[in-house]
């Protein structure tokens, strides 16, 4: 039996771009790492290919096994100028060099169906990390090479966690308190108690 903290199952209709989403966190009978699934629809799929243009997002990360996952997402401005981010695909990476992330990304939008993609992304955003944002050899600069008009910017909100960190560092106060936090965390988390 598995305790509802390790296995929960979710279902909702979100922006018609998502059917269904599924979590199991932790470990399920497998002891395979956290699986989050996302389905999404033809419907949305067909009219993100109608854009004309959109903006391409994506940030790293790595499961608990180690393996390099890159999440994919475009940002489209829609009637009355509102952006809209449409999730398109969280992807292993087998190399997480810049080939390795151009590659997932042509394979995400290649299973998504998203055609021409190149010729219709005028923006790119990632963290700001050199495989991504470096100037001569990283993946804003390669597409660049295929799309001369792309803009490529530094996410805010990395940026702003970069401050944010670098701040703490030079308060002893701050530096202090998240310590303090952490060390709290990682109590009640690594705890066999901490079980539900």
């Amino acid at each position: 039996m598995y305790s509802m903290r390790k296995k929960a199952e979710l279902s909702a209709t979100l922006n018609d771009d998502v059917r269904s989403v599924t979590i199991l966190s932790h470990k399920d009978e497998t002891e395979n790492p956290i699986k989050i699934s996302l389905l999404v629809s033809s419907t949305a799929l067909n009219n993100l290919n109608k854009k004309h243009s959109f903006s391409l997002l994506i940030d790293g990360a790595t499961d608990s096994l180690l393996t390099e996952n890159e999440l994919i997402y475009i940002r489209t401005v829609e009637d009355g100028g509102v952006p809209v981010n449409h999730y398109i695909s969280c992807e292993d990476i087998k190399n997480a060099n810049v080939k390795g992330i151009l590659k997932t990304i042509d394979n995400a939008f290649e299973k998504s169906n998203i055609d021409n993609w190149k010729e219709k992304v005028v923006g790119f955003g990632s963290d700001g990390a050199s495989v991504n944002l470096g100037f001569k050899g990283g993946v804003a600069a390669l597409l660049k090479h295929d799309v001369p008009h792309l803009i490529s910017v530094h996410c805010v909100a990395h940026r702003l966690e970069l401050a944010a960190n670098n701040a703490i560092k030079h308060h002893a106060f701050m530096s202090d308190l998240q310590d303090m936090l952490q060390n709290v965390y990682k109590q009640y988390h690594y705890s066999p108690k901490g079980e539900i």
